[in-house]
Parts: structure tokens; C-alpha cells; sequence
């Protein structure tokens, strides 16, 4: 992938988080801690470096799919920490100002969420787009998160090979798992969720990795929705004011009840553009293949397969266990060998 269509996509990504801010009932993140409402801002997004995408002869041997970005005090001090100096000429005072904080040790929570709240950034997008990718490739190198992602990847494809990269489905920035399902699942936020989907979609199809390997149970259940055939259905219970439907098919021929049901609870009918722009496209289907004991699917229309291997968290609380980490890490390795389970 090459800058600009790198630069494309982080656009619409802001777009997407402008569009959310605009609409009313207002984005609400909010968890109850000890009978206390704790409110987090509506945090900026996760923002894609060219360097990301930068692999040999342009192939993208590896694509490692995790769910979503996390948003931890104690990961953002490790990542400011690693900034290089050089680079921060280049950046805004306001980054500059962060990391002098949290070199002295002195940053705090409201630090954070205030550099990374969207409306402080909705005025200057330039800088926002010049800031938060490089941060972002900097977590990449050196957050505890990659370290067992790195391992994995020098395994399944030798030491020195680097055609491999991450990539969060979602790019809304929240550290607990079931605090995101349930944004996400909100009404009014469902279109907004769907439109990060529908910007995954976009990158993954421009890689065409030979190997997908989601890295999150969750995750997986969202990515099988992605590659599975999807039947035409009506959703109308989606949201107030955003109406979704699974299928563009669907987007010129609503019957007379549907059509009813738009009208009668006040949704707007989005047209066909806006519609791509919020479902998940078809990557083909997905078949499961006995002799390498994964998932094939065919991305972009042509002949390029991707096989597909589903695991849970590499890292954490809930991560694999040793043994079925190295089973996961034979396994793919032994399918790009061209390997068969006999």
C-alpha cells in the first residue's frame, strides 16, 4: 500500500468520527466504577503509518488481526517514552508537551484523554494526521502487545522475513473487551462500528495477505460476519436515525412494509454509496479445508486465496496457554510450508 492510499483511509477515518460527533444522541462511553459514572471522552482514532505496509516485492505474506487498539495509562507511558527525539521536531507542540510530561514522570490520566479527545483535534486534523501514525507504528515496535505477535511471526516465517503487519478491526481506542461489545452494540452506535469495519475491509483487500490469523475470539466471531456469505435481510432496529442493510441488493428494492417501518420510526434511508460505505462486503465466502485444517477465502474478486487460522489472545489474562502456542505456531507454520495434515 502506498502513502496516499494510506493517507485515503486515515481521511475516512476522521470523516467517520466527525460524522459520529455530529450526531445526536451525543457518543456516550461511560462505566460505573464503586456507584461512580466515569466518563471517557470520545478519543480520537487509531490512525494507519505507510510504514505498516511497507513489505518486500510488496507482498503481504502475514496479516495478524487483532479487535481493537487499548487505551492503558501504563502502555502510553512505555510508547512516549520510545518516541524518537529526531522525530518529535516534526510534531506538534502539543505531543512534544506530553512526552516532556511523561519523561518526568509526571502524566496522568487527563493527560492523555486530553491530547487524544477527538473535538481537540476535529480543527486541526493536519496535525492530528501527522501525530498520531507515527505513535502508532512506534506502539507496533514496542508495546508489550507485540511481543508474542513479533514471536509468532518470525516462526511461521522465518527470522528474517519481515512481509508480515497488525491490524486492529476496530480503531476505536478501549481496553476492556466487554466494555467495546457493548459499545458497539448500541443502537446508536452500530453504524458508526460498522464504518471501521468497512475500513479494514478496504486495507485487507489492497494487502491480499496469503495468511490471516485473527488473534482474538471475538475478533473472530467479527471477522467470520465479515467473510461469510450474507443473505439479504432488513435491519430495522438498528438505530433512531441510521438505517443498515446487510445487502446493497436491498438498497433499491425495500418492499412496502419496510418502506412502512422507515417512515413510521423517523430513519434515514441512506443511499446506495452510503450503504457500501457502512456494510461489510462479501469476501467470497469461506470454506474450511480439511487437509491444512483452516479456512480458505478468496479477497478482491480474483484468484488470490487467503488461509485463515482463528486462535484466541496471544497475550494477557485470557492468553493461550504454552502448549497450544506452540501448537498455533507449528500449525501455520507447517500450511506456508505447503504441508498437509495427513
Amino acid at each position: 500500500m502506498n502513502k496516499k492510499t494510506v493517507d485515503t483511509e486515515n481521511q475516512k477515518l476522521l470523516k467517520i468520527w466527525t460524522d459520529r460527533s455530529n450526531l445526536k444522541p451525543k457518543f456516550n462511553d461511560t462505566k460505573i466504577v464503586k456507584g461512580t459514572s466515569i466518563s471517557t471522552p470520545f478519543l480520537a482514532p487509531s490512525l494507519f503509518s505507510p510504514k505498516h505496509f511497507k513489505f518486500k516485492k510488496d507482498v503481504c505474506e502475514l496479516l495478524i488481526l487483532g479487535l481493537n487498539p487499548s487505551y492503558s495509562l501504563g502502555g502510553w507511558k512505555g510508547i512516549f517514552s520510545a518516541l524518537n527525539p529526531k522525530a518529535l521536531k516534526k510534531r506538534s507542540p502539543q505531543l512534544n508537551s506530553l512526552v516532556k510530561t511523561a519523561n518526568k514522570n509526571g502524566i496522568k490520566q487527563r493527560h492523555i484523554d486530553s491530547y487524544f479527545k477527538y473535538n481537540n483535534h476535529k480543527a486541526s486534523k493536519k496535525r492530528y494526521l501527522n501525530d498520531i501514525p507515527d505513535l502508532e507504528y512506534t506502539a507496533f515496535k514496542k508495546h508489550v502487545y507485540f511481543n508474542k505477535v513479533r514471536e509468532l511471526a518470525k516462526v511461521i516465517l522465518e527470522p528474517k522475513n519481515s512481509n508480515w503487519t497488525h491490524l486492529d478491526l476496530y480503531q476505536y481506542r478501549k481496553t476492556n473487551q466487554n466494555d467495546l461489545k457493548t459499545l458497539a452494540s448500541h443502537p446508536g452506535n452500530v453504524c458508526f462500528f460498522e464504518k471501521q469495519l468497512g475500513v479494514t475491509n478496504r486495507i485487507i483487500e489492497q494487502l491480499k495477505p496469503k495468511i490471516i490469523l485473527v488473534v482474538n475470539a471475538y475478533a473472530g466471531i467479527v471477522f467470520r460476519r465479515m467473510v461469510h456469505p450474507i443473505q439479504p435481510k432488513f435491519l430495522s432496529n438498528i438505530s433512531s436515525k441510521c438505517l443498515i442493510l446487510k445487502t446493497v441488493r436491498l438498497a433499491t428494492d425495500l418492499t412496502e412494509t419496510q418502506e412502512k417501518i422507515i417512515k413510521k420510526k423517523g430513519l434515514i434511508k441512506l443511499s446506495k454509496d452510503q450503504i457500501e460505505d457502512c456494510h461489510l462486503k462479501d469476501f467470497h465466502g469461506q470454506t474450511f479445508d480439511k487437509k491444512i485444517g483452516a479456512y480458505k477465502i478468496k479477497i478482491g474478486g480474483k484468484n488470490q486465496v487467503s488461509r485463515v487460522f482463528f486462535s484466541g489472545m496471544l497475550s494477557g489474562q485470557r492468553a493461550l496457554d504454552l502448549g497450544t502456542f506452540e501448537r498455533l505456531k507449528w500449525h501455520v507454520s507447517a500450511v506456508k510450508k505447503g504441508k498437509t495434515m495427513k
